[in-house]
């Protein structure tokens, strides 16, 4: 692979921190061919919008096998195809629910095509370039989302006004009832229409307008690529319930037409969620216990899809060689020398440090990095020793919760996802 000399240094320096990025995507995609190339195709159907396509993936693998990396490619192949694409990761910072966090969160991940700086403001660009599709999206808003979605989108794009107090809105910083009220006054001149209480349930609004946001603007539609997944795992049980009512959500489709969704957890989740804490069987008993019979009955669908994902297998002996390899050229593009020997040879020197059989590929990357910038700096080949890498378990007494939901930003609301 060869790579200009700003862009191989970028690779590297993303590497050498161990910081997954789409800028090292292609370098680190050996071995996932058949997997992004089965996103790809899904991807175009999601543009020439057929509605026999799939519309989500779950890459599940062992930890520090690279599925983080695959997410990266397939991002980095979103943003090629010209779609908007939003990531985040899952931890008890940035947790699936309630709804509000992880709408914010999304929008401050979020990337127009082109652009490097996350956010709206780009799309939001786009979108008043084309006057035609603003109409289209206005009458989509006023016939299937909220009144008070309805109301901000028609101050923004039709008044002239509390423009930025109104994009604050849609990055996440929600307006009170009566703020909005003020803000479309001020836009429009007139009166805004009665609002409904704003409840839990529009967020996932919120979610449906970015959808349609980036169809009329002209972008193939919206990517959102979740990492970290298995962290669902830490929580409360009603956080539990609510994260896979969402990924049951988000993945089913119809009610966002114009988006794919790829998620990336860690095999163990397995072992760790649905096997030690027996969460299809446990999960809903307590639900059920607590009168919430719907709930209870919901969440068995995304339960039993997740239980049945498959697992990617770990990259073989060939395929790390290769990715190695790669690594071995963009190092010496990136600063301009000549490495002591070729790419088959620094996978041996940094595969006969490794403790496992099973050689994950965050520690070859990290490895080949080291040697090489010990090889270049000193002039001698180092002597590796790598310790194996560990996966953080579950601790047992995570789920040691009241019964009220995780330690986030307070109850989870019971009416979201519905």
């Amino acid at each position: 692979m060869s790579l200009p000399i700003d862009r191989s240094r970028l690779v590297i320096e993303h590497l050498r921190s161990g910081v997954p990025s789409s800028e090292a995507a292609d370098l680190l995609s050996a071995g996932r061919t058949q997997i992004l190339g089965a996103v790809e195709q899904q991807l175009d159907a999601l543009k020439q919008g057929r509605q026999d396509r799939k519309n989500h993936i779950v890459l599940m693998a062992n930890y520090g096998d690279g599925k983080t990396h695959a997410l990266q490619a397939i991002r980095e192949m979103a943003e090629r195809a010209g779609f908007l694409v939003s990531l985040m990761s899952v931890s008890r910072e940035s947790p699936l629910v309630p709804p509000a966090r992880l709408y914010r969160r999304l929008v401050a991940g979020t990337y127009t095509p082109g652009v490097r700086r996350p956010g709206l403001d780009a799309l939001l660009a786009a979108l008043r370039e084309r006057p035609e599709e603003i109409q289209k999206l206005l009458r989509f808003a006023e016939q299937s989302l909220t009144p008070r979605l309805a109301c901000i989108l028609a101050a923004l794009f039709e008044g002239s006004g509390a423009q930025e107090t109104l994009e604050d809105d849609l990055r996440g910083f929600h307006l009170s009832q009566s703020q909005v009220r003020a803000a479309y006054r001020e836009s429009l001149g007139q009166p805004a229409p009665r609002l409904d209480r704003f409840t839990a349930d529009d967020y996932f609004g919120y979610l449906q307008l970015l959808d349609r946001m980036a169809h009329h603007a002209g972008l193939g539609g919206w990517v959102i690529l979740i990492d970290e997944m298995e962290m669902i795992g830490k929580f409360g049980r009603w956080a539990r319930a609510k994260s896979y009512l969402l990924f049951d959500r988000l993945t089913e489709g119809r009610q966002l037409p114009h988006t794919y969704t790829a998620w990336a957890l860690a095999s163990s989740f397995r072992g760790d969620t649905l096997g030690r804490l027996k969460e299809q069987e446990k999960l809903g008993e307590w639900l059920a216990q607590r009168g919430d019979l719907e709930t209870a009955k919901a969440v068995e669908r995304p339960l039993a899809r997740l239980e049945k994902a498959a697992v990617l297998p770990p990259l073989g002996e060939d395929e790390l060689a290769t990715v190695v390899t790669g690594i071995s050229c963009a190092h010496a593009a990136a600063y301009g020398w000549t490495p002591p020997q070729g790419g088959p040879d620094l996978f041996r020197i940094v595969r006969s440090g490794l403790p496992e059989r099973d050689a994950k590929v965050r520690q070859l990357v990290r490895a080949a990095v080291q040697v090489l910038d010990h090889q270049m700096r000193y002039g001698e080949t180092p002597t590796l020793r790598l310790s194996a890498v560990e996966q953080p378990a579950v601790d047992p007494d995570e789920d040691a919760d009241d019964g009220e939901g995780p330690p986030l930003d307070g109850p989870v609301r019971r009416d979201w996802p519905s």
